[in-house]
């Protein structure tokens, strides 16, 4: 999702067409996802060999490698999660740019074209029929109740030091539920905790005075459509997470949103590229408690 929002981004700012590498195979097996998830934007998967790009008109398509006097082969963006400078890209006169990068992970590549954003990633209607369908079963005819939702990931993330904390997870939940009660005139606000270590989920020290939901949804596109649709506010426990970052752009403009802001285990993050301004901090302070930043 960061690859294919940032290249549109990029294509609309530079007015230049975006084309996939047709040798990458994973290309063609993330447009067969997009066509399984979301409406339309399968439609950016324009290919072409040994070159990247985008562009949401009806095109002719050219799949034979260009010639290399036409091309030009540009290092961008290659550190995760900072934002590359476009006029590098826009110095640039020849007919094909090459992009030699392992990252885009910036909103700002696509900062001054959100709508468009949130229009290529709307959702097909079995995926909206499937979230529905979850909402009305575990919450029944408490649909419309204030719920604070945690997006909690481990798994992979242990071994890179990026894994949600017990102890941030914990101390978070205490610290934002009252102020989310107070700035919302809230009395019954549930938790909803999304994530796939059940164990991790199951040791969190919650007041048990809240109703809590684990909803257990196998379907990624369903999964994120429910959260995107039925939480009224938001916290990121792993700030590495792709999944729970989409999750939060996607939400509703007045939906608060919080995020762990992690100091050494995040180096490699320039928290400015990466995270919304409107986003919230938190982070623990020299005595150990929480606080915004």
């Amino acid at each position: 999702m960061w690859r294919t929002a940032s290249l549109l981004g990029i294509g609309l700012t530079l007015n230049r067409t975006v084309y996939f590498d047709k040798t990458h195979y994973c290309y063609y097996q993330y447009k067969e996802k997009y066509k399984e998830i979301f409406n339309n934007s399968h439609q950016i998967f324009k290919f072409m060999a040994s070159i990247y790009f985008i562009k949401l008109i009806k095109i002719k398509i050219y799949l034979q490698k260009p010639n290399p006097k036409f091309v030009k082969n540009v290092v961008f963006a290659g550190p995760c999660c900072k934002f590359a400078d476009l006029h590098i890209l826009n110095k640039s006169k020849e007919a094909i740019i090459k992009i030699k990068g392992n990252y885009l992970q910036s909103y700002k590549y696509f900062n001054n074209y959100i709508g468009e954003i949130k229009e290529f990633y709307k959702f097909k209607e079995n995926i909206q029929k499937g979230g529905e369908l979850i909402a009305k079963k575990l919450f029944g005819n408490g649909t419309k109740g204030f719920k604070f939702c945690v997006h909690i990931r481990r798994g992979d993330f242990i071994k890179i030091g990026q894994a949600s904390k017990k102890q941030f997870t914990n101390k978070a939940i205490n610290f934002l539920i009252p102020k989310l009660e107070k700035k919302f005139n809230q009395k019954n606000i549930s938790i909803v905790l999304f994530g796939k270590d059940k164990n991790f989920i199951n040791e969190l020290e919650i007041d048990k005075k809240y109703k809590i939901y684990m909803p257990e949804i196998n379907n990624s596109g369903v999964n994120m459509y429910f959260a995107i649709n039925y939480c009224n506010s938001y916290l990121i426990t792993a700030s590495s997470s792709t999944f729970a970052w989409w999750i939060g752009f996607l939400m509703p403009e007045e939906v608060p949103i919080f995020y762990y802001n992690c100091h050494l285990e995040c180096i490699h993050i320039k928290k400015k590229d990466y995270f919304l301004p409107k986003w919230k901090g938190i982070n623990y302070n020299y005595l150990g408690k929480l606080k915004f930043v």
